[in-house]
């Protein structure tokens, strides 16, 4: 799964940093907070996959399944991570009186995304050279052997597109994200000029449509329908001015139908469906943070101090904590069953490092590329 995040892929220091709102107001703290909840559901998603690997058929059953199934649907986190994207590139632009420059957009996002990501990609073949690069019937070994077309398509950032999961296999959303990036100048200028309701239209419209084109092609890895979800975030960023529409309600809503129907559909089922469920999780995304730009008890909890450090460097923990989940499997012989049990142990025994190796990886690869602006509004999101 991905993330760029929102994303896991872009801090909201960034957009704050490139004149966005202040980061000595923390008024987005929450949203790092939300960042956070959203990149740690896609570890432990991916630890479950380590245990269960579904890409050879094996799932929980019993009691295993009972306590365990939820964390199946971390998929849903790269669902958050781009309604996260679309929302704070378009929220320093919600008052209209910023210039946009699609020029500087592209530069920004260049420096911002790619040297720790192409970073990521030498770390994963270093640890595939010595470590993990033999199959071990984990959810990892779709990640290799790699291939010169997956590298090649990987450095080119168009992995999605030919279903390409070699090197890491969490990296097709920053694919994705890449993509809706090219087109966000026409979306934001039919944001800016026809409304936040407008551009939501046209990109489900135009997401869904491509979708329903593609889905029985070798091109369905595109998924061209979070197009859809980064508009939702546009749409959050200036909702419509209506009182009275109960934004906390609708995102709970949501978040209850996605249960239901999780518990309610098998697995599988439910997993060849997610196509139409990213869609009713990014609508609860988006209300989620238009409900959040006021004080209240769902604010305060998204802003609680561990969580936006995390969020700071929720980029680099995307992208680095499968392979070195597959080091700390590989390490402890105790985890190699199929339990509830080894599945906790992997999570209490590898979260700590993980979480310790990504900041590392953050300072050395993804906080140099950042502007002095930037980093200043990281360290004050991250203060308490």
């Amino acid at each position: 799964m991905a993330a760029v995040l929102g994303n896991p892929k872009c801090s909201m220091a960034e957009d704050q940093g490139s004149g966005g709102t202040s980061a000595a107001s923390g008024h987005l703290r929450h949203v790092d907070g939300l960042r956070a909840l959203a990149a740690l559901f896609v570890v432990v998603h991916h630890a479950y996959l380590t245990i269960w690997p579904i890409d050879y058929r094996v799932y929980p059953s019993g009691l295993d399944a009972l306590l365990t199934n939820w964390a199946v649907f971390g998929h849903f986190g790269v669902s958050v991570f781009i309604v996260i994207s679309g929302y704070v590139l378009a929220l320093p632009h919600a008052a209209g009186s910023r210039k946009f420059e699609a020029g500087r957009f592209y530069i920004r996002r260049c420096r911002r995304i790619l040297p720790v990501y192409y970073a990521s990609i030498a770390l994963c073949l270093v640890l595939i050279a010595t470590v993990i690069g033999h199959k071990t019937g984990t959810h990892w070994d779709i990640s290799i052997p790699v291939t010169r077309d997956g590298l090649i398509e990987h450095l080119l950032m168009v992995q999605h597109i030919f279903g390409s999961a070699n090197i890491n296999h969490v990296l097709w959303s920053i694919g994705v994200e890449w993509q809706i990036y090219l087109v966000f100048p026409l979306l934001f200028l039919l944001w800016r000029k026809a409304g936040s309701c407008t551009t939501l239209l046209v990109g489900t419209v135009v997401g869904y449509g491509i979708h329903y084109l593609l889905r029985h092609t070798p091109y369905a890895g595109a998924t061209p329908e979070y197009l859809a979800l980064f508009c939702m975030g546009m749409f959050a960023a200036k909702p419509p001015k209506a009182k009275g529409v109960p934004w906390g309600l609708l995102a709970a809503g949501s978040a209850l139908i996605i249960v239901a129907i999780c518990q309610r559909l098998p697995v599988g089922l439910v997993m060849i469906r997610y196509w139409y469920l990213d869609a009713v999780v990014g609508f609860g995304t988006a209300c989620l943070l238009i409900r959040t730009t006021e004080a209240g008890a769902a604010r305060r909890a998204l802003e609680w101090s561990p969580l936006v450090r995390i969020g700071t460097f929720s980029y680099s923990l995307y992208l680095v904590h499968a392979p070195l989940l597959q080091v700390a499997w590989q390490l402890m012989p105790a985890t190699h069953e199929r339990s509830s049990a080894a599945f906790g142990l992997l999570l209490l025994a590898s979260i700590l490092p993980i979480l310790g190796f990504s900041y590392l990886f953050f300072l050395a690869f993804e906080r140099p590329f950042m502007s002095k602006r930037q980093r200043s509004a990281i360290e004050s999101h991250a203060a308490p």
